[in-house]
C-alpha cells in the first residue's frame, strides 16, 4: 500500500484521472498529449504490479455466507455469480479485511464503489462495463 500511495502521490494520477478521464471527461484518443500521458500512466502501473507481484499474488477475494468461503480470485472466478447474500472481503495470508461498502456483490456481479451524489451512491462493475442505477 505504501507503495500505491507514493506512486499515485508523486504523479498525481488521482487528479489525472479525475480531470482526464474520469466524470465524463475522457479525451479523443486522437489528442497527442492523452496518448502520451496514458502511455506513462499505465507504465507507471506496470512498474508498479511487477515490483509488487509477490504481495499481489497472495491476495484472494473471497466470498462468505458465514457457512461456506468460496475464493473469487481470477477474472473468470468472479462473473455471473449466483450465490445468496454474503461478505466479499479480501485475504492476505490469513488476514481479512471487509470489503463492505467499497466492493459489493450484487446483481450476479462485483461492483466497486464509484461516486456520492445527494445521498445515492453508484457502484461499478468493470469488467461487464455496467453502472449500477444510484441507490435512493
Amino acid at each position: 500500500m505504501k507503495d500505491v500511495l507514493k506512486t499515485f502521490t508523486q504523479n498525481n494520477i488521482t487528479n489525472w484521472c479525475n480531470s482526464t478521464i474520469g466524470h465524463g471527461a475522457l479525451k479523443f484518443e486522437d489528442d497527442r498529449e492523452f496518448q502520451k500521458d496514458m502511455e506513462q500512466m499505465i507504465r507507471l502501473v506496470k512498474t508498479h504490479f511487477d515490483n509488487n507481484s509477490a504481495t499481489y499474488n497472495k491476495l484472494r477475494l473471497i466470498y462468505s455466507t458465514g457457512e461456506e468461503e468460496i475464493n473469487l480470485s481470477g477474472k473468470d472466478l468472479a462473473r455471473n455469480l449466483e450465490y445468496p447474500p454474503g461478505q466479499l472481503c479480501l485475504d492476505v495470508d490469513g488476514a481479512r479485511v471487509d470489503l463492505y461498502p467499497f466492493i459489493i456483490l450484487k446483481d450476479r456481479g462485483v461492483y466497486f464503489y464509484d461516486t456520492y451524489l445527494t445521498k445515492k451512491e453508484r457502484s461499478i462493475s468493470f469488467p461487464a462495463h455496467f453502472k449500477l442505477p444510484p441507490t435512493p
